[in-house]
């Protein structure tokens, strides 16, 4: 099984047994930042096979639901606690019954439980831990997607997420195999390491617990602190996949476009990966080779697609075949229009910019 695919399911499969511990229909809230990021692992439909009737997401509103059973599936930070805590006690004074669930991903902190306790509901909010860490984002790339690492760690000075790397590496481990060697470069990632070595040793005594036994896939793991490379997040990206970034914004693996670009009144998010064969064709591309290896392509389609409409009444199995060639063609077209887009914002802000001067 591929490892991105097993991953997953067991994550999925951590969650959905959080919910079937749950009698009976329950409103799912969550965490915006984690909206998407569970969308690589199960959707609406398959939720409310395991209770879910509805999906909202967790802000400072008042929730309207009859609903008996509440879960909360959020990151332990302390704001979103405090949001929990506030319409917990607004309804209680409403005299409102729920009960009351929260998911911490990827486990609760103390900074949180401290809060549950000075405001009297460590007995309201039943509290577990869904262990998200690595998230497959691509067949090739893993990521913890913590976008408040870097403020915690050097503007905050928190380092609660020194746990969660740490145990990220264990999951590495649990899929290619013991590392070897682990090397950390600045003050976090020896951190990190000291941790990871302790929460091995710990998970290695386990009776239970079995590497591996095939040769490791990973000889080496080199964990870098940001503090010790300032300036490549300063460099301007060259590649299609670069350009995406700096314009709309990937999270996630995820992109959204708006009315400009897609024509729509609704925005359109795409997911961004290997699977779609257009993208990993251009996504490593310099940007200003990408619209004419995308226009020959499309020509290239419509010939395809004018030879299948003479044959599909002789040929019916090639039907499936040209109906993915024109799925091809319309994700070439959005890539173009998206390149298009991309280069009328680059003129507006040069053209700023000269006058600024």
């Amino acid at each position: 099984m591929d490892d991105a695919i097993k991953l997953k399911d067991v994550t999925r499969s951590e969650l959905f047994t959080l919910l079937d511990g749950i009698s009976g229909e329950k409103d799912l809230v969550i965490d915006p930042q984690l909206i998407k990021v569970l969308d690589h692992f199960t959707n609406f439909s398959t939720l409310k096979k395991h209770g879910t009737v509805k999906m909202l997401r967790l802000d400072d509103t008042h929730i309207d639901s009859p609903t008996k059973n509440r879960v909360y599936l959020m990151r332990p930070r302390p704001h979103l606690c405090q949001t929990v805590i506030s319409q917990v006690r607004g309804e209680k004074k409403k005299k409102e019954s729920h009960n009351y669930y929260l998911f911490a991903v990827p486990r609760m902190t103390q900074a949180c439980n401290n809060l549950l306790e000075l405001h009297g509901l460590v007995e309201e909010i039943q509290v577990s831990d869904w262990p998200l860490d690595l998230i497959p984002l691509d067949k090739d790339l893993l990521s913890l997607e913590l976008p408040a690492a870097f403020s915690d760690f050097y503007v905050a000075g928190d380092q609660h997420d020194v746990r969660t790397v740490a145990q990220s590496l264990i999951t590495l481990q649990s899929l290619y195999g013991k590392i070897p060697q682990v090397h950390g470069i600045g003050r976090y990632s020896a951190m990190v390491k000291d941790l990871y070595q302790i929460l091995d040793e710990d998970q290695r005594s386990g009776s239970s617990f079995t590497y591996d036994s095939g040769v490791p896939r990973i000889d080496q793991l080199i964990l870098l602190d940001r503090g010790c490379d300032w300036v490549t997040p300063l460099c301007a990206p060259t590649t299609y996949e670069g350009l995406l970034d700096d314009v709309f914004g990937i999270q996630n693996g995820f992109v959204e476009f708006g009315k400009n670009v897609t024509g729509k009144e609704k925005p359109v998010r795409l997911l961004l990966n290997s699977s779609s064969s257009v993208y990993a064709d251009i996504r490593s591309r310099h940007f200003s080779a990408v619209h004419p290896f995308l226009s020959d392509l499309i020509k290239q389609l419509q010939v395809g697609y004018d030879v299948s409409g003479v044959l599909s009444a002789a040929l019916i199995s090639a039907q499936r075949h040209f109906q993915g060639i024109m799925r091809a063609c319309v994700t070439r077209t959005l890539h173009c229009s998206l390149l298009c887009t991309c280069s009328c914002i680059a003129h507006e802000s040069i053209v700023s910019l000269n006058a600024a001067r």
